[in-house]
């Protein structure tokens, strides 16, 4: 049976886990690049790090090697770290709106979250 409100579901689905996951993987890189560059260079080349239309953070020029690898890794796993745990918070926020709001039951939900790209 096709759950109430399935399309408003499927682009709240789509919606929140986007922006969720986008949102705390820019969070986390900012705050993972920013921490390994104060560690290193102190607290004053916070205002170093360049930014890709004022959003994204990038790796400052003026590190030597060693310290740009560093930085580089710890900027990577943070924007992971940060994309897994939107993505999981999206999916949270998500199921507790189609369950709480439009009345789904988990049966749904899961049907909902196995379906194929042809469904």
């Amino acid at each position: 049976m096709r759950p109430k409100h399935a399309t408003a579901g499927w682009l709240l689905h789509t919606v929140l886990v986007g922006v969720s996951t986008f949102g705390l993987g820019i969070l986390t890189a900012w705050c993972g690049l920013g921490i390994a560059v104060s560690l290193m260079r102190g607290p004053s080349s916070l205002a170093l790090i360049p930014r890709v239309a004022y959003v994204i953070p990038e790796v400052p020029d003026g590190l030597d090697e060693d310290e740009r690898r560093d930085a580089s890794v710890v900027l990577a796993f943070s924007v992971l770290a940060g994309l897994f745990i939107g993505g999981a918070l999206g999916i949270r926020a998500w199921r507790r709106i189609v369950v709480g709001s439009f009345g789904w039951t988990d049966e749904q939900v899961k049907a909902f979250m196995k379906r194929g790209p042809d469904a």
